[in-house]
């Protein structure tokens, strides 16, 4: 046997073990959390042609995440929902009141969506369950992502970064004198690209401790210290 046609083989061989194991690795993830998997069923009242209320139902499913049964689901499968049902693995039906994952959806692509990081779900729901409200840094402006366009037009020096468009007064950002026009360009010495990214960095910050921000104003960097404040939601 030729050494070309040898290694070949070897590879094939490998290639299917690796295959083998993948298969074994998500057949015990399966195994694990498939008691944990939940049928969410809805009835929601909508307005017929004749203005009758109707009852429409819907289906959707979800998993038990946390001890006291509570689950999470997609957030478009018990949206406006009049009535929520759960129905567990063993076949127990439940009256359900559910905590939703926020997804984005593109309306026009069947089936496309973005996934959040559990991270980021975990954070929403011990929030909820622990104050009854969202809790989120917040740093007090608006902003857009700086692009090469943007700053080739205004001359500024750097084309990355967080372009601040207006401050909220008595925010964070207005008592540490951020301003219009200013650019956020790290978090922490971590460069940020934009808004996108400035949020992300944000939402890793502890409330009440300092952070330091580096700014670029009139083409000169400079650094801001201070604390960010908890922004509620509901």
């Amino acid at each position: 046997m030729k050494p070309k046609v040898f290694g070949e083989l070897k590879g094939m061989v490998e290639e299917d073990k690796i295959l083998e194991a993948l298969e074994e690795a998500i057949t015990k993830v399966i195994d694990k959390v498939k008691f944990g998997v939940i049928n969410v069923s809805t009835v929601r009242l909508l307005h017929d042609f004749h203005f009758h209320v109707v009852p429409v139902k819907g289906v959707g499913s979800g998993f038990i995440a946390y001890e006291g049964g509570i689950a999470l689901t997609n957030y478009h499968v018990i949206e406006d929902a009049h009535e929520v049902r759960v129905t567990t693995s063993e076949g127990k039906s439940l009256k359900g009141r559910v905590v939703g994952i926020t997804t984005a959806m593109i309306p026009f692509g069947q089936g496309i969506g973005f996934a959040i990081p559990i991270n980021a779900i975990k954070k929403v729901v011990e929030d909820i369950l622990y104050y009854g409200m969202v809790r989120r840094p917040w740093l007090g402006v608006v902003g857009a992502d700086l692009t090469s366009a943007l700053a080739s037009h205004y001359g500024f020096s750097t084309d990355r970064g967080a372009l601040v468009v207006n401050v909220i007064s008595r925010s964070p950002a207005d008592e540490a004198g951020i301003q219009p026009g200013d650019i956020i360009v790290k978090v922490y010495g971590k460069n940020v690209k934009g808004m996108g990214e400035l949020r992300q960095e944000l939402r890793n910050v502890e409330v009440g401790k300092p952070v330091e921000l580096t700014l670029v104003r009139d083409n000169h960097t400079f650094a801001a210290r201070l604390r960010l404040e908890y922004k509620t939601e509901w």
